[in-house]
C-alpha cells in the first residue's frame, strides 16, 4: 500500500469515525443487545420502540473499564498475528470482539466511547487483515458498507467483517 493510499485510507477512517461520534454523542446509546436496532430519536419513542427500557439505555463515563480493556487486550493479540504470532492471538481476539459489549451491558458499562472504540478497532483490524490477505482494495467496499450500516444503527447480532476475514486468513494458513 502506497503512502498515498495509506492516508487516504486513514483520512477516509478518521472522517468517519468523526462524523460517527458526532451522531453518537447527540443521540441516546441503543440497546445493543436486540439483533437489529436504529440509532436516534426514535429508539427513546415509546410508540415505535416500546419493547425498549429506559434502563437500557445506560451511559457511562468511563473510559478505562473492563470492557474496554477486553476490545484493548483484543486489539494487541489480533496485531501480534498480524505480526507474525502463533494462531491462536488471532481467536483470543476475535473472542475478546464477541464478549467485550456482553459483559459491557452486563455490568452496566456501556458507553458511546466504548462502543465507538470497538467500531474503530473493528475498522482498522479489517483493513489490516485485508492487506495481510493481499486484497487491500477490498476496504473500498467493505469501510463504506460498514459506515452505512454503523450510521443506521444496524449491529450484526454476533460476528463481524472482522472475525470473518480473519477466519479467512486462519484458513488460509496466515500465520
Amino acid at each position: 500500500m502506497s503512502a498515498t493510499t495509506a492516508a487516504a485510507t486513514w483520512l477516509s477512517l478518521h472522517r468517519s469515525t468523526a462524523l460517527a461520534d458526532a451522531r453518537l454523542r447527540a443521540r441516546p446509546l441503543p440497546d445493543f443487545s436486540l439483533s437489529r436496532v436504529r440509532v436516534g430519536a426514535d429508539i427513546a419513542t415509546p410508540a415505535v420502540a416500546p419493547s425498549v427500557p429506559s434502563s437500557a439505555i445506560v451511559t457511562s463515563s468511563a473510559r478505562f473499564n473492563v470492557p474496554n480493556a477486553i476490545t484493548l487486550s483484543g486489539y494487541g493479540a489480533t496485531i501480534a498475528w498480524l505480526a507474525g504470532g502463533p494462531w491462536w492471538l488471532a481467536v483470543y481476539g476475535l473472542v475478546a470482539d464477541e464478549i467485550d459489549g456482553e459483559v459491557a451491558r452486563a455490568t452496566g458499562q456501556t458507553s458511546q466511547y466504548g462502543s465507538l472504540f470497538d467500531w474503530a478497532v473493528d475498522l482498522s483490524l479489517t483493513a489490516l487483515i485485508l492487506a495481510k490477505l493481499g486484497a487491500p482494495w477490498l476496504l473500498l467496499v467493505v469501510t463504506p458498507v460498514q459506515v452505512y450500516l454503523r450510521e443506521r444503527g444496524w449491529t450484526p447480532s454476533c460476528g463481524s467483517a472482522r472475525a470473518f476475514l480473519t477466519l479467512i486468513a486462519l484458513a488460509k494458513g496466515a500465520k
